[in-house]
C-alpha cells in the first residue's frame, strides 16, 4: 500500500536527483571549448565604468578586485551558454530520458508562448521615471577622494554620546545635579562637531576642490552635507537609544515597598536596589498642607524632565553649520538637522513613559 508521505518523499527525491544531473551537465559535461569566447569589447566597456581615482585604495587591492570581478563575469557568461545549450537539448522529450533528467525546473519559456503578467506603465509613469533619472544624474555624486576621507574622519566621532550616563552601582544624584551633567555633555560634543570635525572636514574639501570641475562643486557640496547629516543623524540615534536603554534597565514588573526596602538596609545579605535619581522627602507645610510625606519634586515633572532629555539631545542637531560656508558662498548654512516629530523621537517617549 502507498501512503501519500511516501509519494511524497519520492517526489521530492527525483527532483533532487534530476536537479544534480542538471547542474552535472552545465558544470562538468559541456565544454566550454564549443562555446565562442566572451567578447573583449564587453569586458572593455564594463571596466570603463570603474572610477580611476581611487586613491584611498591600494593599487595591488584594485588589481585584486578587478581579476577577480572578470573571473567571476567569465564564468558566468560560460555557464549561461552550458545552460542555454543544456536547456534546448532537453527540449527533446527522448533527450530528456536518455539523460536520466525526468524534470527541468522553471523550464525556459519560448518567445511568444507565455504573455506579459505585469503592470504595464502609462505615459505618466515613465515621464515620472525619467524625470527622476534626470534628477538623479544631476544631483548625484560618487564616492571620491573627500567622501572616503569623511567617512574615514567620522570614526574619530561616533563613538561620542550626547548623554553623560551614570555607571551601574554610582552615587545616586539629585535631578538639579543629573540634568546639568547632560547638558554639560551636550555641549561639548556639539562643540566638537562645530569646531573640530568642521574645520577637518573644510581641510579635506579644499584639497578636493582643486581637482573638481566647477559645474561639479554645487552638486559635490550637497552630497557632502547630506553624507554629514546622516552621520549627524546616526549619532542623534545612537545617543537617544543608549538613553532609552538605560531607563528601561529600570523597569520592573513589581516594586518594592517602603517597608520592604526599610527592610532591606539592615540585611547585608539583601541586593543593592539600583537607581540613578535621588529624591528629597519633606513634610509638606503652609495653607493647604495635608501631613504626611512627600516628595520634594512632584512625580509627574520628573518624568516630564526626563522625557525633556530626548528633546534635548535631537536639538543637538540644529546649526551645525554646513563646511562648504568657509569656503565659498553657498544659500544653505546648515546640515539637516532632526525633527522633534521624528519616529525615533516618539518611539523613544513612548518606551520611558
Amino acid at each position: 500500500m502507498l501512503y501519500p508521505q511516501n509519494a511524497d518523499k519520492r517526489r521530492i527525491q527525483a527532483r533532487k536527483v534530476s536537479y544534480a544531473r542538471y547542474r552535472q551537465y552545465v558544470e562538468n559535461e559541456i565544454s566550454v571549448d564549443v562555446i565562442a569566447p566572451i567578447r573583449q569589447y564587453w569586458l572593455t566597456h564594463i571596466i570603463e565604468l570603474i572610477p580611476g581615482d581611487l586613491h584611498a585604495v591600494e593599487k595591488e587591492r584594485i588589481e585584486y578586485l578587478i581579476d577577480t570581478m572578470l573571473n567571476e563575469i567569465n564564468k558566468d557568461y560560460f555557464d549561461s551558454v552550458r545552460k542555454s545549450i543544456l536547456d534546448y537539448i532537453l527540449k527533446n522529450e527522448a533527450e530528456m530520458k536518455r539523460l536520466g533528467i525526468q524534470q527541468v525546473l522553471n523550464q525556459p519559456i519560448d518567445w511568444g508562448d507565455d504573455y506579459y503578467k505585469g503592470i504595464e506603465p502609462n505615459e505618466e509613469w515613465k515621464h515620472n521615471v525619467m524625470m527622476a533619472r534626470m534628477l538623479m544624474s544631476e544631483n548625484l555624486c560618487i564616492c571620491s577622494q573627500a567622501t572616503l576621507e569623511l567617512m574615514k574622519l567620522w570614526q574619530d566621532y561616533k563613538s561620542y554620546l550626547f548623554v553623560d550616563l551614570p555607571q551601574p552601582r554610582e552615587e545616586p544624584v539629585g535631578m538639579r545635579e543629573f540634568l546639568p551633567q547632560q547638558e554639560q555633555q551636550m555641549n561639548k560634543v556639539k562643540g566638537l562637531l562645530s569646531s573640530d570635525w568642521n574645520k577637518s572636514a573644510v581641510d579635506i574639501l579644499r584639497e578636493e576642490l582643486e581637482n573638481l570641475d566647477k559645474d561639479q562643486t554645487k552638486t559635490f557640496f550637497e552630497s557632502v552635507s547630506t553624507l554629514m547629516a546622516n552621520q549627524v543623524r546616526e549619532l542623534v540615534e545612537q545617543s537617544v537609544n543608549a538613553y532609552v536603554d538605560f531607563i528601561q534597565g529600570f523597569k520592573a514588573d513589581s516594586y518594592p515597598l517602603p517597608s520592604e526596602i526599610t527592610t532591606r538596609e539592615y540585611d547585608p545579605d539583601a541586593a543593592f536596589e539600583d537607581n540613578f535619581i535621588s529624591l528629597s522627602l519633606v513634610i509638606p507645610t503652609g495653607a493647604g498642607a495635608t501631613g504626611g510625606i512627600a516628595f520634594s519634586e512632584r512625580l509627574e515633572d520628573v518624568q516630564a524632565e526626563l522625557e525633556g532629555i530626548i528633546d534635548s539631545i535631537v536639538k543637538q542637531s540644529s546649526n551645525l553649520p554646513r563646511p562648504e560656508n568657509t569656503i565659498a558662498r553657498s544659500d544653505k548654512n546648515h546640515l539637516w538637522d532632526v525633527q522633534s516629530d521624528d519616529e525615533i523621537v516618539v518611539k523613544a517617549k513612548a518606551q520611558i513613559s
